[in-house]
């Protein structure tokens, strides 16, 4: 499913956006947990120091795991795609890839029969990006 890239700080309405990742709006499955306003700025002043990139092709999952080990914190997959709206970088909402193959084998669990948004693309850098995580927070 093609989905255009997102970003000036909002959310078209069909989507909401928690701790855990992106939700459909009205959709009742999944954990509603707000996203941490601190956690969002550790994100924010990762991003800040990666190069933007045109194309959103950074996971946000992965990349949340980067920015944790850098600030030695947790930090959620909401927080780190929060952020980059925040910033203004390309941010492309990532489809479970493994939802059709659990539905294909009978999985009993309708939470992966329909496609549902959770992660994100985020346009910063590869190279950035693990430039930045061999500094120090705050440094």
């Amino acid at each position: 499913m093609k989905t255009e890239a997102l970003s000036g700080g909002q959310l078209p309405r069909r989507f909401e956006l928690y701790a855990h990742g992106f939700r459909w709006t009205g959709d009742s499955l999944g954990d509603r947990r707000e996203i941490d306003p601190g956690q969002v700025e550790i994100c924010r002043r990762f991003l800040s120091a990666c190069k933007p990139s045109k194309k959103a092709g950074v996971g946000s999952y992965g990349l949340k795991h980067v920015v944790e080990r850098w600030a030695s914190e947790y930090v959620s997959n909401g927080a780190c795609i929060q952020a980059a709206i925040d910033l203004g970088l390309p941010v492309v909402p990532q489809f479970r890839g493994y939802s059709l193959f659990q539905a294909l084998a009978g999985g009993s669990d309708s939470r992966f029969r329909d496609e549902r948004p959770l992660n994100a693309y985020i346009g910063v850098s590869r190279g950035s990006v693990a430039h930045t995580a061999a500094g120090k927070a705050g440094g």
